[in-house]
């Protein structure tokens, strides 16, 4: 969301400047006789257009809608060990304006068969590799070493992203 504020705000300055420098231009070119006055009309147009391409493009930048609605999200998962043990999941997830702002992964059951180190591994990473990304922007694969977590995260970070997903 900052990001899109600054092109906008880029944008209006460089029309700014481009509306300064053409009234300038414009001001020298009126200072002359006559004959300057198809100059003036020319100049005139030219400017207009650029105007009016510059108003488009901060309107567009303006309008252009979300892909995701702000808000708290849960997505919830499952995935195999290699004994045949599934372990649940569950994602806690906030977004805000397409970005991740915060994330939670909660773990249900008792755990017994040794993998809650990687879980453990999994979530001291998990946090600084997905909070302040762009939604569309995150893509994992084996988070501190465990494959099986990821896979169940990414599941129901998929299943988070449909749910928050703008209509268009």
């Amino acid at each position: 969301m900052k990001n899109k504020v600054v092109i906008i705000i880029a944008v209006i300055l460089v029309a700014a400047l481009a509306l300064y420098a053409a009234s300038k231009k414009s001001d020298t070119m009126t200072d002359g006789d006559n004959t300057d006055s198809n100059a003036t009309s020319t100049a005139s147009s030219t400017v207009d257009a650029r105007d009016e391409e510059v108003s488009n493009t901060i309107t567009d930048e303006i309008t252009q809608e979300l892909a995701y609605e702000t808000g708290s999200y849960t997505g919830e998962s499952s995935y195999d060990l290699p004994n045949g043990v599934t372990h649940d999941m569950a994602v806690n997830m906030t977004i805000d304006g397409d970005m991740i702002t915060e994330v939670e992964v909660v773990y249900n059951g008792d755990d017994t068969t040794g993998s809650t180190d990687y879980q453990v591994r999994f979530n001291e990473e998990i946090e600084s590799l997905v909070v302040g990304q762009q939604v569309d922007n995150v893509d994992l694969s084996r988070v501190g070493g465990a494959s099986l977590t990821t896979a169940g995260f990414n599941r129901a970070f998929a299943d988070i992203k449909a749910t928050a997903a703008v209509e268009a």
